[in-house]
Order: C-alpha cells, then sequence, then structure tokens
C-alpha cells in the first residue's frame, strides 16, 4: 500500500487530488486548492484531511507537481495560526504576552484576540518577520504560496502586502462594547491553556453537604477547615506551576468546572468585599507555596463582571527556569498536560526541562 502524503508536504495554496467522503472505495477523486489543513498529525493512514476553497472536505490522496497559483490574500489570523504549526509557536505567544494578550490554542478565542487588537498585532507580524532568519521567511512563503527571492528586503515586503485586516468576526451574544474592550469569553472547556477553579479557599464540599442536611458531616469538614483551604490553595499553585512549566495559560477563579459562573462572593466576603485585599492574600498563597517571587510578579490579575457575578482570571506566562511546588516540606513538579495539571517524577521531569528550558 502507498503512502499518502504528508502534513508538512501539503502546503496551503497548493492542488491536491482529494477522495470526497461520498467517493470512498470508487477511486474517483476530487482536485482543488487548499485552504485549510485540518488533520494535526503528520501522517493518517487514510490520508491527510483538508478543505479546498471550494469548501470541499477530503483527504488528500496526491500532490500537483507544481503550486496553483491564487490571489487570496491572508490575515494576521492566518499568518499567526499557520506560523505557530511550523515552530514559531513561542514567537507568536511573546507577540501575545509584550501585550499583555491571552494565548490560546482556541481559533475562536484566538480570532478575537487578534480582532479585538488588530492594529497593535498587525504591526507586531512585522517585527515577527523581521526578527525571522531568511530561510524562515522562505518557508513562510512556501506555506502560503508567495513568490519569495534571495532578498530578504524584498522578501519580507514580498509577504507583508498579503497581510489584510480581518473582518468582524461572528461572536454569538456579545456586544460590540464587550467587543472592544476585549473582555475574555470564558472558554466552553477546560484545554492545555485554560483551568477553572471554583474557589480560591472556600470550601464548597462543606456547604454542598450543609444544603443536604449531612451536618455531621459538614461539621468534620468545618473543624478541619484550616487543612481543607490549605488543599484547595494548592491546587490553585499547582495550576499556575504546571502552566508556567508548559506553555503558560489562564486560570479562571470563581468558574465551575462546566465552565458556568460561580462568582467570587464567597472569597471575597472574608476580606470585606475588597477585590485589593484578595489579590493580595492569592498572591501571598503563591509566594508561600510556589517560592518564586520573581515569578510570580509576572502574574497578571484581572476581575471581570459578567451578569453581576465576579471572577478573576490569573494570565500565566511561560517561565524560563522551573516553577516547583512546595508543600508540607515536599517539593514537587508538574506539567500542563491537555486539561489537566500531571505531577510529574525528578526523572521524568529532568527530561522535559532538557527539552523545555
Amino acid at each position: 500500500m502507498s503512502e499518502f502524503p504528508t502534513r508538512d508536504q501539503i502546503k496551503l495554496g497548493s492542488k491536491v487530488s482529494i477522495e470526497l467522503k461520498q467517493n470512498q472505495g470508487t477511486g474517483e477523486l476530487t482536485e482543488g486548492i487548499v485552504q485549510k489543513i485540518l488533520t494535526a498529525s503528520s501522517k493518517h493512514p487514510h490520508g491527510i484531511k483538508v478543505e479546498l476553497e471550494n469548501s470541499q472536505v477530503g483527504r488528500v490522496k496526491k500532490i500537483a507537481t507544481k503550486m496553483e497559483k491564487t490571489n487570496k490574500q491572508f490575515s494576521p489570523m492566518d499568518i499567526f495560526m499557520e506560523i505557530g504549526k511550523h515552530s514559531y509557536k513561542d514567537d507568536i505567544q511573546d507577540i501575545l504576552s509584550n501585550y499583555n494578550l491571552p494565548y490560546s490554542g482556541n481559533k475562536y478565542e484566538l480570532l478575537k484576540t487578534i480582532y479585538c487588537n488588530k492594529t497593535i498585532l498587525e504591526k507586531s507580524v512585522k517585527s515577527l518577520l523581521d526578527e525571522l532568519y531568511k530561510d524562515d521567511l522562505v518557508e513562510i512563503c512556501q506555506i502560503f504560496n508567495i513568490d519569495y527571492n534571495d532578498k530578504v528586503k524584498e522578501l519580507r515586503e514580498n509577504i507583508l502586502k498579503n497581510i489584510i485586516n480581518l473582518p468582524k468576526p461572528i461572536l454569538k451574544n456579545e456586544s460590540e462594547h464587550n467587543l472592544k474592550s476585549n473582555i475574555i469569553t470564558i472558554p466552553k472547556e477546560e484545554d492545555t491553556w485554560n483551568e477553572f477553579k471554583s474557589t480560591f479557599q472556600y470550601d464548597l464540599d462543606e456547604e454542598n453537604l450543609r444544603n443536604n442536611n449531612k451536618i455531621e458531616a459538614a461539621n468534620a469538614r468545618r473543624d478541619n477547615r484550616k487543612t481543607y483551604r490549605a488543599e484547595i490553595q494548592k491546587e490553585i499553585s499547582i495550576t499556575i506551576s504546571a502552566f508556567a512549566n508548559q506553555e503558560g495559560g489562564r486560570l479562571f477563579v470563581g468558574v465551575n468546572d462546566d465552565s458556568t459562573i460561580l462568582g467570587l462572593d464567597r472569597d471575597l466576603k472574608e476580606y470585606h468585599g475588597s477585590a485589593d485585599k484578595f489579590r493580595l492574600a492569592v498572591t501571598e498563597s503563591f509566594k508561600k507555596i510556589l517560592k518564586n517571587n520573581a515569578f510570580i510578579a509576572k502574574l497578571k490579575f484581572e476581575f471581570v463582571t459578567d451578569n453581576d457575578k465576579q471572577y478573576l482570571i490569573i494570565q500565566v506566562p511561560k517561565s524560563t527556569e522551573p516553577v516547583y511546588v512546595h508543600f508540607s516540606n515536599v517539593q514537587e513538579t508538574f506539567v500542563r498536560m491537555q486539561n489537566r495539571s500531571q505531577k510529574f517524577t525528578t526523572e521524568e521531569f529532568l527530561k522535559h526541562c532538557k527539552d523545555r528550558f
């Protein structure tokens, strides 16, 4: 059985022959120009799935020997997303971080971030291109099917002239005011870059037991409230360290696991409703558990109000050195893996550090 083209061999704008789902097993192929590459892995036993410019979707069986020229222009979104797939992810994240903008693997979230800040980011795309080597620029041209030459300056200009302003994205239930003020939409679920925590230290389990008339069990938790609160705070710090030791991310405090907003009322009550005092308490907890003041100083705190419910977003940058969790005289290491904070053994973390730092 012959191998089909790999993901790296397929470029946006290239002419390919695909097998549509309804034509499977018939041998009938459809030709077209690649608009999107849908398969994330480098190979697939039945071929890489793509979307053509005519919106047809299928798996690539053949690539034309010559690139098909197209008049399509590419937006900053296209540039950011495609470069992010080709080893420039750190550059994109650094650019967004410099402007205190969230980096998300969620395409909708990234589209919104770029649209809300497109004037800044179009300049940053230029800065990004200025920092790349000629070989990188050539690769970008190949990805987007843009003519290139040996003159680096002309190369950059050739890429930049293909960048156009993004159209306004369709955002459901989102007002123009919210869009312009760049209020962050809560993701539908936790992922590599986003984590939800209902509270910072308030024990919801005790509350739920009491609400279900399990008074004895609730009183037992109340009597050990200090221990349970410390554990809840530890979980918050674990998430921070795991994000830091991977690619960074966002922690939403006051948001349930199902992405519904619980609010911070329970936590804020202990600080007389003061967000500043609450933020200070969170920071002090990080200092106690993470013991890395230099990194903690880089965290960004943002209180957001939605339908009279307030929650906190903590922006966690990618760290330049390991961030450990210290609890009960034990040092532990965690790394973000998909939608959870994975505890690593010393051997696993050393290997991760070798690849990551």
